[in-house]
Parts: structure tokens; sequence; C-alpha cells
């Protein structure tokens, strides 16, 4: 596996460049052949339909995605949210995430306010979660639910939204990102937004800007991926996925997190795989996606076999798509270090905070999983900066493409700090559209002042 992107002492020159020669169109390349035949073809040119002109317009319907749009529209601008299956949630819905990661940093001190704890009310409300928010322990949610209440929230923020809709390029002028191009069953149509926010967790958004990104360690190494599934039908004790007898009969028998009780009391959630594969290159996820399901049935088949709770289980489902922990991120204003995550760092434009472990997955032939807990109580805060790429003036990301080292994101990547970070970018990102300023340019007094707001969301139960 090769690191593609540039790196953080490339960057500057490139995006310079780039941005001198005025582009208008920048065409997405990563460095890797995309034809092993050798050839290529010339397409005819395309005069493509402008379906949309909005205020801001948010890319992926995930953690991020989907509150970032709420929030934008909340605060009256004129908002699309464009998504790639037919349903919103990301990880939550599509990665088949159970666990909401993290609500509190102790017990009765939730961290993660205004729109999403306003989701997870909605869900409890319905009788879909496991835990509550006040509780020193994950919020587990149920993802058919999930897509119901994601959507509903949506639609009365007065979100544009527009599903089966697949990002293919992006427009600028300078150091204006003008239009966003989707290919949908309408064919290839164009939206054009005053101000973007990137929440496809890959960075897709910017790598089609031409925003400068890094992605991996050095060598180029990413953290592995997992196919999550769930089963139904299983024998288990109360709040616990296996008993005594279960865990001797299948230790040693897979590579990663675990098996953990859901809500109902015969089903087991399992995070238990690393495949090691770049979810940027397409032949590369197909094979992950082939791996995971093989790796999927060989463990569903030791466990029916072995153990004793499982005897009569029965697959529940595989989530839509295998679950990426790392890809492309972005190069910010501000890359946020594992030294602030360990030393509990404040920021003048802090926008959210987070508290989740240090949680790294390692590559083949190195130990699982590196996982550093922090002291119960603490938090350490992202800033806005870690949001804007450079080079761009009126584009945001959320979610897990914002400016990280690769340690730090082992901490921000998970669902409960990218829906914090989503609200954060879809307030900068209204109040830019509203002023015509770059988003950098926000006055961080009214960023503040604006997510405060957030916290009187309607349905908010304390």
């Amino acid at each position: 596996m090769h690191n593609h992107g540039i790196n953080r002492r490339e960057f500057g020159s490139l995006a310079t460049a780039g941005l001198a020669g005025g582009l208008s169109c920048f065409m997405a390349t990563d460095g890797r052949s995309e034809s092993p035949a050798g050839s290529i073809i010339e397409e005819p040119s395309r005069r493509t339909p402008v379906v949309a002109e909005v205020d801001v317009v948010v890319a992926g319907g995930g953690p991020a995605g989907f509150v970032a749009a709420i929030a934008a529209a909340r605060m009256g601008m004129r908002t699309l949210l464009f998504e790639r299956y037919g349903f919103l949630g990301g990880g939550l819905t599509a990665g088949g995430v159970l666990n909401i990661r993290p609500f509190h940093v102790a017990p009765g001190k939730v961290l993660m306010d205004g729109i999403p704890l306003e989701y997870v009310r909605r869900l409890e409300k319905l009788g879909a979660t496991r835990f509550i928010p006040g509780d020193y322990i994950p919020v587990q949610q149920d993802r058919e639910v999930s897509k119901f209440v994601i959507q509903e929230m949506v639609l009365e923020a007065g979100v544009e939204l527009l599903l089966h809709s697949y990002l293919v390029g992006a427009m600028r002028d300078k150091d204006q990102v003008t239009t966003v191009l989707v290919e949908n069953k309408s064919g290839r149509r164009a939206i054009r937004g005053k101000v973007f926010v990137d929440c496809t967790g890959d960075a897709d958004l910017a790598w089609h800007a031409g925003a400068p990104w890094v992605k991996g360690d050095a060598e180029g190494n990413l953290q592995p991926m997992t196919l999550a599934f769930a089963m139904s039908h299983v024998d288990r004790p109360p709040d616990e996925a296996t008993t005594p007898q279960d865990k001797k009969a299948i230790r040693g028998t897979y590579t990663s997190g675990g098996f953990v009780p859901m809500i109902a009391p015969d089903e087991v959630y399992a995070n238990a795989m690393h495949i090691h594969a770049d979810c940027t290159d397409a032949r590369d996820l197909t094979r992950a996606e082939i791996e995971g399901r093989r790796e999927v049935m060989r463990l569903f088949d030791v466990l029916r076999q072995r153990a004793p709770g499982y005897k009569n289980a029965r697959l529940r489902y595989t989530a839509t798509q295998i679950g990426a922990r790392e890809s492309r991120r972005i190069v910010g204003d501000y890359t946020l270090r594992a030294e602030d995550v360990f030393g509990l760092a404040d920021f003048d434009d802090a926008v959210c905070r987070g508290h989740h472990p240090v949680d790294v997955h390692g590559k083949p032939g190195q130990p699982g999983v590196v996982y550093k807990h922090l002291e119960p109580g603490t938090s350490y805060a992202i800033p806005a900066r870690c949001l804007l790429p450079q080079g761009v003036d009126n584009l945001l990301a959320a979610g897990r493409c914002i400016s990280a080292d690769r340690e730090a994101l082992g901490s921000s990547r998970v669902t409960g700090t990218c829906m914090a970070l989503g609200q954060a970018a879809g307030t900068i990102a209204a109040l830019a559209a509203k002023r015509s300023c770059p988003a950098r340019d926000v006055p961080f007094e009214e960023t503040k002042k604006a997510l405060a707001a957030h916290v009187g969301a309607r349905d908010h139960v304390t």
C-alpha cells in the first residue's frame, strides 16, 4: 500500500500552483493509474443541468452531514444535502455501527449537546436506544429507526434532500468552490452553492476541489476496515454477549473488537475483524467488501459450531458497506495532534470537545489496537481551524476527514464527535453564507453564540 497523498511539506506549492492557474474545474487525481490497460478514451464535452442553487451544500448524510445540514437550515439558510444511499446516517446506518461515542465524560456529565442530543432523545422516545447519554456507557442505537428519525429531522428543518446521488466532481473559481457535480438516476447534475461542507468521511469533495490532503502514515499504511454484522436467536445472559464457555470456545478466532449485546435480548453485534485495504481505491474497496463478507460467514460458522449460546443463531444483517477508520484527511489551518488530545488542549476557537480514547488499529504484523484512555471527566477541544482546508475560502470539512494527525484521528473519528463537528461546520457555513465572507473570516463570537442556540433545539429533554 502506498501513500498517494501529499505530505505537509509538499502541499503548499501544489495548492499555490493550482490557485495561480485560476482553474475553473479540478480533475481529481490520486496519482494511481485508473487504466490498467494503459489506455484512455476522450469523452465528448457535455452540458450539465444545474438542478439547485442554494446557500449551503452538504456532501454526505452521515453523522456529521445530517447534523451539519440541520444546523445550517435552522439558521435560515437554503440548504441542500446529497447522499449516495437511499437513506441517511452513514456509519450509524450503512456502516452498521451500534454505539454512539462519546456522549459523556463521566457519569451524569453529558459532553455532546444540541442537535446530536436531540437525535438521541428522539430515538429514546421510540424505544430505539439502550443506555442514555448521562450514563458513562456508549449509547446504543437501532439503525433502522435511526434512518427514519434522521430523515424526519432533516426534512423538518427544511433541508432539500437528494438521495441516490454520488459526488463525481467539483468546480472552482480561484479560491472558491462554485459547483459540485453528482451522478444519479437522472444523469449528471450540477449543484451551485455559496458555501460547501465535506462530510463524505473520505474528504471526497475536498479532493475533487483540489484542496490539500494527507492519507495514512509515512509509509502509506491505513487503519484496517471492519464489516460489522449482527446475529439474532442467541442464548446469552443479560448485558453480556457471551458466556464464559462461549468465550473459551471462540478465543483466538477473531482479530478485532468483539461481541456486544444489543437492544433486543437475543441479539448480538459483532465488530470482530480487520480487513487491510484503501477505501479510496475502488478495486481495493471491492476486495475488502468481498473479504469482509467471507470473514463474517467464517466467524458466524465458528460461533454456531463451537459456542453453546450461538448454536441456533441467525445472521440478522451485515452492514451495507464495510466501515473505514481512516482515509484522506484535509490539511487545515490547524492540525489536531496527539499532544492536544492527551494534553486536554483548549483553543480560543474551540467548536466542540472530544473524550473518546485514542483508538488506532495497527497495520499487518503489529498489535491489533492501540487504545489509550482519557481520565473520566476530562476532554479536549477541537478548534474551528481543523475544519478549514487551506487554500479554499468557502469549504469546510467535518467528521472523519478533518485536519488531524493519525493518533488524534483515533479519538476524533467516532460518531458522537463527528456529529458535534457537523454541528459546528453547518453553523459556520450558515454564518459565512449569510455574511458572504470566507468561512475562516466568520467572527468566532458569532459562531459561539450560534452554537449555543442549538442547545435549545426542539425535543431537547434534560
